[in-house]
């Protein structure tokens, strides 16, 4: 069985065998025919095979049809370049035939989409024609977009068919418009910010009409998208810089161009709108900037170019301060200034309100004195606000004069110098001639100067061209102080004076204060004459003139004695007593009984003693009442005494005495020896030493009188004895006491 689909098919068969071919065409086709060994339109076609046959069967395509719908305004092509431009176009196309279909949008339209047959989203579309097909493209109007950019400082707005289509200004460019194809042209209107203007457009072509010379006007054609450029530009305006005085003006935008520099003024420059520009004034040597004027003031100048500038920079010679030094020495400001005194007078500016301070130093041997001209005193504080001038003045230091005084004495000199005592100092400038006089106080001899006087006139020259001490020696004049002794006794005095005897003369410094001490006698009563002062055994003279004093010695005797003479001496004569002389030595002669006498055979000289109250080394002459007790005290021993107990001890043995202490009495009282009893104080009221019997006490009885008095008392030292001053308290009116002052010894 012989089966053939397609191409050429072959089979053997029996020869003369009949052989039967049908012809079935396929899908979509149609049979047309045979050719070769089959001829006719029939399907059908037999072959006797007597010899090898060949036969061939066409078919053809079926047709199918394609309509083709455009909507809005566009053309479809088709296969074989049939085109549709608008409406529904039918192409018919064999079975099976693939048709490519193109949309093309017509001017200011664009391809949108298929319907039907194509589905597919872009302008080309592929059908197979296996049935009757339709399909249809939609055009619609193209959309164009508008780009606009700015250059500089603007905006533009733009215009279609008087509807704004959109603003693009510099702060937000580029802008993109879209737009609906139309006839219609767009109009853009460039705007220029403040400080710009526009320049012109770029970026395709644009029209311009008369009345809007700046305006831009195009159409939507063929290119979609439309780009177009404003460009703006600042306005100038310019900067006019005038300069007073001596200096330069630079300035600076920030920028290369920018800058400038004047030298003499009037100089101009352009600058964009509202640039900053920096102005900075230079003064020229020995000037400094004062200020700007014009636009700017103060001392800062940075105009902003928003309009025309004019602006003055004003120099002026900076504050000159000029130095005198009178004498020597180097005046310096601390910063570098320095004028010596070799190179004065000196000058240096300072800017203008600069606070200097100028520092004066001397030279060796001088010394700075002060600031005159524009500073005073020793300070020099300037503020340059305008010239200034001042002197620094040095001198040669004053030079001091001492003079001493030794003795009594006035130094007078010049420059109403004057000097009594002591040292005195004074100054003097340098190099003066100083005179000086020398006055000798009363009692006093000017003797010589010393140091850098040297001579014995009283008057002396000093060259005052260095420190200078001198020294005026005054010395006193003599007074002659003749002492004279009647009596029994001496005298001693101020400065080692002695005299014992007659008439005892010596020379004292004038103003001496002499003081004389009668020496002890307990027998005799002393009386001086000639004195300035007596107290007690002092005579006190001062020796402002000759003086002549005497000392009469008088023999003190007892109550019931009177005063005799025994051979040259004077004695005490007492009734009732067993001697020949009666002579008592140390006061009272006792009134009863029981009295020894030895000694001499003239009788004169005797002791007489009450062997009564004799107990050991002890001896005392007794009375009774009124009986007054003479205690001698022989170990030198002494009484404790307490005024406020009243009551002193002592060891007192015997009975029923009341102790009379006869000198001045020193609590606790003491006797220099067996012989000789301490003289009684002049002006003293003596207390009673009322003695117990067993208790070894003797009460004082204080009398209630008053008792003064300048007198001495003995004090035993070591192995000396010792005069001084008593000093006596009372107490309460009642209690007095008087004690010698103690010391080491």
């Amino acid at each position: 069985r012989l089966s053939c689909a397609s191409g050429t098919c072959s089979r053997d068969y029996a020869y003369g065998t009949s052989v039967t071919l049908t012809a079935t065409p396929g899908t979509g086709y149609d049979f047309d025919k045979w050719s070769g060994a089959c001829s006719g339109t029939s399907e059908i076609c037999t072959v006797a095979m007597t010899a090898a046959a060949s036969a061939t069967a066409k078919f053809k395509p079926e047709k199918r049809t394609l309509r083709v719908t455009v909507t809005g305004t566009g053309t479809v092509t088709g296969l074989g370049g049939v085109k549709c431009h608008s409406g529904t176009c039918t192409w018919t196309y064999d079975y099976g035939t693939f048709v490519t279909l193109k949309a093309e949008g017509g001017t200011g339209n664009e391809f949108e989409g298929w319907d039907g047959a194509c589905s597919e989203a872009d302008a080309r579309c592929g059908v197979t024609l296996t049935d009757n097909s339709a399909t249809a493209a939609r055009f619609v109007h193209s959309t164009y977009e508008i780009v606009i950019t700015i250059g500089g400082r603007g905006s533009v707005a733009g215009v279609r068919d008087e509807i704004g289509v959109g603003t693009c200004d510099w702060e937000s460019h580029p802008c993109t418009w879209s737009l609906k194809w139309s006839e219609s042209k767009v109009v853009l209107t460039p705007t220029p910010a403040v400080g710009q203007e526009f320049v012109g457009w770029s970026g395709g072509l644009c029209t311009t009409v008369s009345w809007a010379p700046t305006d831009c006007y195009f159409g939507l054609g063929q290119f979609q998208r439309i780009q177009r450029t404003a460009t703006f530009r600042p306005q100038k305006r310019t900067l006019s810089v005038s300069i007073e005085g001596n200096g330069t003006v630079t300035g600076t935008d920030g920028t290369d161009a920018g800058g400038f520099t004047c030298l003499t003024g009037p100089c101009t420059k352009d600058y964009d709108y509202g640039k900053s520009v920096a102005l900075e004034a230079t003064p020229a040597a020995g000037y400094e900037f004062t200020g700007w004027s014009g636009d700017c003031r103060g001392k800062t100048c940075t105009p902003s170019m928003t309009q025309n500038h004019a602006v003055t920079a004003t120099f002026a010679p900076l504050p000159r301060l000029s130095v005198g030094i009178a004498g020597e020495g180097t005046v310096t400001d601390g910063e570098g200034f320095t004028c010596s005194s070799t190179a004065a007078p000196c000058t240096r500016q300072y800017a203008s309100g600069t606070n200097v301070t100028l520092t004066a130093d001397r030279a060796t041997g001088y010394e700075f004195t002060g600031w005159s001209g524009d500073c005073s005193g020793k300070t020099c504080k300037l503020s340059m606000t305008g010239k200034r001038a001042v002197t620094a003045t040095f001198a040669r230091p004053p030079k001091e004069l001492s003079v001493t005084i030794e003795g009594k004495g006035t130094v007078t000199g010049t420059d109403r110098f004057s000097c009594a005592t002591g040292t005195c100092t004074q100054t003097y400038d340098h190099g003066k001639s100083v005179t000086l006089n020398a006055t000798p106080g009363t009692g006093q001899t000017f003797e010589k100067w010393t140091g850098a006087c040297d001579s014995t006139s009283d008057e002396c020259t000093v060259e005052m061209d260095a420190r200078r001490m001198t020294t005026a020696k005054f010395k006193p004049q003599k007074r002659t102080l003749s002492v004279t002794i009647n009596g029994d006794g001496g005298v001693t005095g101020t400065g080692g004076f002695t005299c014992t005897s007659g008439t005892c003369t010596r020379d004292y410094d004038y103003g001496t204060e002499v003081e004389l001490t009668a020496n002890v006698n307990l027998t005799h009563n002393l009386a001086w004459t000639g004195c300035d002062r007596v107290t007690g055994r002092t005579c006190e003279v001062t020796m402002i003139s000759k003086k002549t004093v005497t000392l009469a010695y008088t023999l003190r005797c007892p109550a019931d004695c009177t005063s005799s003479t025994c051979g040259s001496k004077e004695v005490c004569k007492c009734a009732g007593s067993s001697c020949p002389s009666n002579y008592v030595k140390h006061g009272r002669c006792a009134a009863t009984a029981a009295r020894t006498c030895t000694g001499d055979t003239d009788g004169c000289g005797r002791s007489v003693r009450d062997t009564r109250c004799t107990t050991g080394s002890r001896t005392a002459l007794v009375n009774r009442a009124p009986e007054t007790c003479l205690y001698e005290h022989r170990d030198r021993q002494f009484f404790s005494c307490s005024h406020r107990q009243r009551t002193c001890r002592a060891s007192v043995t015997h009975v029923g005495c009341v102790l009379s202490l006869g000198g001045p009495i020193i609590p606790p009282p003491y006797f220099q020896d067996e012989e000789e009893w301490s003289e009684p104080a002049h002006g003293y009221i003596l207390p009673d030493f009322e003695c117990g019997a067993k208790e070894n006490t003797c009460t004082v009885a204080f009398k209630d009188e008053t008792a003064t008095t300048d007198d001495y008392g003995v004090v035993d030292k070591d192995d000396t004895d010792e005069e001084r001053r008593w000093e006596c308290h009372s107490d309460n009116g009642t209690v007095r006491q008087c004690s010698l002052p103690k010391d080491d010894g």
